[in-house]
């Protein structure tokens, strides 16, 4: 890639149809300072690796809650 995650999501937040799409950094790095740029460049949410099914569904369950239905069906 040419670019890192928040170059992208910087350039993403300048599109007017995307300024309000939910955008998840989900990295090994578990920094405050990394967390703290990420939320500070236009990321919703930070979610650190490795993470567990349950939590990535919660996770994007807060922005699109029908993905909650599908996730309790296969846990």
């Amino acid at each position: 890639p040419d670019a890192d995650g928040i170059t992208l999501t910087e350039t993403i937040r300048k599109i007017p149809k995307y300024q309000d799409i939910p955008i998840i950094a989900f990295t090994a790095h578990n920094d405050s300072e990394i967390i703290q740029s990420c939320l500070n460049n236009g990321f919703n949410e930070f979610i650190c690796k490795p993470v567990q099914q349950s939590q990535m569904c919660e996770l994007i369950g807060k922005y699109y809650p029908a993905v909650l239905e599908h996730c309790v069906g296969s846990n």
